[in-house]
């Protein structure tokens, strides 16, 4: 504001650093003779710089068979994943929890390089190193500044490739540590527990190693599983803040991916009605109702994303109440309640539900409210004005993963990895606003 303000007075503005908010540190010090007062000539008005070109979302089909797909967002800050569809679902029930182990395991030695010198190579850079799974993909990101994508790259590329997951390195301690920290995360106990409830055949497969499973993985099954399931056509390498031609040569250059057949994943297959229960510790009881939802790449994915919104997601005002959304209405009715509504998607399946959480004595009553809302809504319909107000909702919450790089970044990946195609944020919005009573 000062300089702003200061640049209003003329021609040119001086602005003087005084030195009494500086030199008290010095002067404590014994530097009596330090002055830090200077003078800096600014011109009143400043140039707005060129804008950027707008970012474009390209994506690939290399000789090779891998996807690759870039945003060219003109960042500082670029992004690089190397996702391969072997999620938890590809599992069986003799090498179950065995990708839990291949997520903390990730970045070993390999046949060119060491796990050390990987990490220090990247380290050198300024990059980050990390990996994550889902039911669908197995992914390693790397974030770093704008021009080092080969050093990043060569390293992704032979963590990729070549991982020898040797018994010596190998190790279960993170394994244990996130199931200790798993009695205390019901999102993530209720997500693995719902679907392994809810289907018969592969998407039920935990993320989460079961217990009974902790010490019987081995370096053999983390090989022979990686192995079955990593080929080119199940290989996509997504970048955010790089150039697509040059992504596409390195990619075609450096990235060397198997060549070898993979099973198909099973088709999911629904289990039917039924309930199952946990006890956990705590004075709260949470409770998680679902039915079947939509895919990743349904057409019907924007009316399931306004009707989650509609119905009630998040507090869009800090310490606000959600009282203009249904679920919010049914959990203001309960002291110490909330309730939302949730909407999983995988490539060829979903679920919707709602997630509440009340006192123990109060719980039965909040989902009976829960319940009676989706019921007026699927009977009655919703007036015009209130699915207005959900649609901003929803395209607030598309636009805003547009807008934070990283967001980007794992939206066009899971976008691209489940779907097989991506689309723009008007796009997106387009097709929100076409949902209709």
């Amino acid at each position: 504001y000062i300089l702003q303000k200061n640049l209003q007075l003329g021609n040119l503005a001086m602005i003087r650093l005084l030195p009494r908010t500086v030199s008290r540190p010095f002067l404590s010090r014994g530097y009596e003779s330090v002055s830090l007062s200077n003078t800096i000539t600014l011109p009143a008005v400043l140039t707005t710089p060129s804008s950027p070109p707008p970012s474009e979302i390209t994506v690939s089909r290399l000789k090779n068979g891998i996807t690759v797909l870039s945003n060219s967002c003109y960042s500082a800050i670029s992004d690089l994943s190397i996702a391969v569809r072997a999620g938890a679902r590809y599992q069986s029930e003799d090498n179950v929890g065995v990708t839990h182990f291949l997520l903390h395991n990730a970045f070993l030695t390999n046949r060119d390089r060491t796990g050390f010198r990987v990490t220090k190579e990247l380290e050198r850079i300024g990059a980050t190193l990390s990996s994550d799974l889902t039911r669908d993909l197995l992914i390693s990101t790397s974030r770093f500044t704008s021009g080092n994508i080969e050093t990043v790259l060569e390293n992704l590329s032979a963590v990729y490739s070549g991982p020898e997951f040797r018994r010596w390195e190998v190790s279960k301690d993170r394994v244990l540590l996130d199931l200790d920290r798993l009695h205390v995360h019901f999102d993530s106990i209720a997500d693995d527990v719902l679907h392994k409830f809810f289907f018969i055949y592969c998407v039920w497969m935990e993320i989460y190693t079961p217990e009974c499973r902790a010490g019987l993985v081995t370096h053999e099954d983390m090989l022979k599983y990686y192995n079955s399931r990593v080929n080119a056509e199940n290989t996509f390498v997504v970048g955010t803040g790089v150039e697509h031609r040059e992504l596409c040569r390195l990619v075609e250059e450096v990235v060397v991916p198997p060549v070898r057949p993979v099973t198909p994943p099973v088709p999911p297959r629904y289990f039917g009605k039924g309930e199952s229960h946990i006890r956990l510790y705590g004075e709260d009881t949470q409770a998680v109702l679902a039915a079947e939802g939509v895919s990743a790449g349904s057409e019907d994915l924007p009316k399931y994303v306004v009707l989650q919104h509609l119905l009630g997601v998040e507090n869009f005002v800090k310490r606000g109440s959600m009282s203009s959304t249904r679920l919010g209405v049914c959990a203001g009715q309960v002291s110490g309640a909330c309730m939302r509504a949730v909407n999983i998607n995988h490539s060829d399946t979903g679920l919707f539900g709602v997630v509440a959480t009340a006192p123990g004595t109060q719980i039965r009553r909040l989902l009976e409210a829960g319940l009676s809302a989706c019921r007026d809504v699927a009977k009655k319909g919703v007036p015009s004005s209130e699915l207005t107000a959900s649609k901003k909702r929803a395209k607030t919450a598309v636009l805003s993963q547009y807008e934070d790089t990283e967001l980007l970044h794992n939206s066009l990946l899971l976008q691209v990895a489940m779907s097989g195609k991506v689309s723009s944020a008007r796009e997106m919005t387009d097709e929100i606003d076409k949902v209709t009573l």
